[in-house]
């Protein structure tokens, strides 16, 4: 199994804590304000997922011209997620207003979230990417509830003004799909990429 330096390309704490679950050694290098995407209503799920890995690429490439050099060839991981609702896409939301807005909508109803992983090695020469998809209900949620949850500040930095693994799970009465991607990083797709650059997590 080849070695290597690993570099994370995301500020998300969520990403650094399922890295960290895995055991996996790694140093943090956000991608500098530029080059987080927009968010585009796309015509269909496959435009969108491809838009998600077009970010996730973006990223790791940003922070992969960034680093200095190292005794191990450096392998960035980067991601990106969206949340999908009907024919919009979501992102973070801007004010406290906009994450209640998108709280309001995704109430009682089905939703996309979508995570592009993007395995970069040293300068860019090489990068691997793939997407995820999962579908989530939301049960009816109360005005209530959503100001509630608001007021702990924690949808201000996710996609879709919500996080599967804090508050938000109690809004969630079904998923179809892997609860990980949810969360940011789905790691079945990562630890596949991994692979093709020899190094298996397990």
């Amino acid at each position: 199994m080849a070695d290597f330096a690993f570099v994370l390309a995301s500020g998300s704490p969520r990403r650094r804590e399922l890295l960290q679950n895995l055991g996996l050694q790694f140093t943090v290098c956000k991608p500098g304000d530029g080059v987080e995407p927009a968010i585009n209503d796309y015509r269909n799920l496959n435009q969108a997922a491809l838009s998600v890995e077009s970010s996730a690429r973006a990223k790791a490439l940003a922070v992969a011209g960034e680093l200095l050099p190292h005794p191990l060839p450096h392998l960035i991981i980067a991601a990106d997620t969206v949340v999908r609702l009907g024919a919009h896409s979501l992102g973070k939301p801007r004010s406290p207003e906009e994450a209640k807005q998108m709280l309001r909508s995704l109430s009682g109803r089905w939703h996309y979230v979508m995570s592009g992983v993007c395995v970069c090695r040293d300068g860019g020469a090489e990068a691997r990417c793939a997407h995820a998809v999962t579908r989530v209900r939301f049960r009816p949620l109360s005005a209530a509830e959503i100001d509630a949850y608001v007021a702990t500040g924690l949808p201000l930095d996710k996609a879709g003004a919500y996080g599967i693994q804090d508050y938000a799970s109690l809004f969630v009465e079904k998923i179809d799909g892997c609860y990980f991607n949810v969360m940011g990083l789905p790691l079945s797709v990562l630890d596949k990429l991994l692979k093709e650059f020899g190094y298996a997590i397990l």
